[in-house]
């Protein structure tokens, strides 16, 4: 290898490391996002067939779900901040990688799309990027709306009749029903695992 050649493995093997981490993190954001789906399903079944029978422990599984979605929406935060970190040393990588990608130049008929240089970080604007669909925005926004939904649920139980079935027998009940969800949810992993 020429001492010439050195710069540019460099700034490819700095690429290939940013493009992994970036990649690595977007992939986690959408997977944390999936289990927060999963745990909210599964707390809102929960939920369902205590409200009627046993309302307090039906309002304790609401807060333990906005509590478990607030930590959800940090995670998430986190993870975002990993992927921008990403994202910059990408830009910067590519700025040199594809300095050729300009007219007249054997790189001027690829697609300018597919490189974040070329799309510039722009003004955060969370309305534009409500609306543009972006990820940033609208995952944080359902978890942020979920647990909205069961701190308003938990009260909402918390101000509900007793009932007069044992807290043992409904959680028993609530045990059985989350059993069911967690085979149910078991054999469908089991049919795409075997589909794959």
């Amino acid at each position: 290898m020429q001492p010439s050649d050195q710069p540019e493995n460099d700034l490819e093997r700095i690429h290939d490391y940013a493009w992994d981490w970036f990649n690595y993190h977007a992939g986690q954001r959408t997977s944390m996002f999936n289990y927060a789906l999963a745990a909210a399903a599964l707390m809102a079944a929960g939920y369902g067939a205590l409200l009627d029978k046993h309302a307090p422990v039906a309002a304790g599984i609401g807060f333990v779900a906005a509590f478990v979605l607030f930590c959800f929406l940090l995670v998430d935060g986190r993870n975002q901040e990993l992927v921008r970190r990403g994202e910059t040393v990408l830009r910067a990588a590519e700025k040199i990688l594809f300095a050729d990608h300009a007219k007249g130049s054997r790189l001027e008929h690829l697609p300018r799309d597919l490189y974040l240089l070329d799309t510039p970080p722009a003004k955060e604007s969370t309305f534009r990027d409500f609306l543009a669909g972006k990820h940033r925005v609208h995952l944080r926004l359902i978890e942020f709306v979920l647990m909205v939904a069961f701190l308003a649920a938990a009260f909402f139980a918390l101000c509900s009749e007793p009932s007069k079935e044992p807290v043992a027998v409904a959680v028993g009940k609530v045990a059985e029903s989350l059993n069911g969800a967690a085979d149910s949810l078991k054999d469908a992993a089991d049919t795409l695992s075997r589909t794959k």
